[in-house]
């Protein structure tokens, strides 16, 4: 880089003037260089302002990243909250609707009608003095159906015991 002479601020203008003449080619260098300086500059201010436009995009996608994750989050949480609520309800259907399940009900169920039949006939046989027709036969009906329902469901229970358990 060219350097400008000693103590310039010394010289006349007329002087100076003259080594502007005398050195024109030089002058005109050393002024270019500052012209390119000049453009770095335009250049590095385009930059700056494309850095920044590209600070803004990438704070707003880190908002947007933000708001993604905490939406996965909640996804995470229902997805959990999912698959506990679908164990609980095989664990409820298997419980209930298994195999051995509606066996033990229809079990149950034989018992059930056995000893509704045995108390409506020892309720007839407790009774003292005349009963009431109507009443004897409402009794009668209700041990016939309760008899039918015991026969029914413990042909059910043999059967089903005679073939074993269903197939899949």
């Amino acid at each position: 880089m060219n350097k400008l002479p000693e103590h310039v601020e010394l010289l006349s203008a007329n002087e100076i003037q003259e080594l502007g003449e005398k050195y024109k080619t030089q002058l005109k260098l050393y002024v270019s260089k500052f012209q390119d300086v000049s453009t770095l500059i335009d250049s590095l201010k385009e930059s700056k302002d494309e850095l920044s436009h590209l600070q803004n995009k990438f704070n707003e996608i880190e908002e947007s990243k933000k708001g993604l994750t905490t939406d996965l989050e909640s996804l995470r949480i229902l997805n959990s909250e999912y698959s506990q609520k679908w164990q609980e309800l095989s664990t409820i259907i298997s419980d209930n609707y298994s195999e051995a399940a509606l066996k033990h009900k229809l079990e149950n169920q034989v018992k059930e009608y056995l000893e509704m039949s045995d108390q409506l006939e020892a309720s007839v046989y407790s009774t003292e003095g005349e009963i009431d027709s109507s009443a004897l036969d409402d009794t009668l009906k209700q041990y016939m159906e309760t008899r039918i329902n015991y026969h029914r469901s413990k042909e059910h229970l043999a059967t089903w015991n005679a073939q074993g358990y269903l197939r899949k």
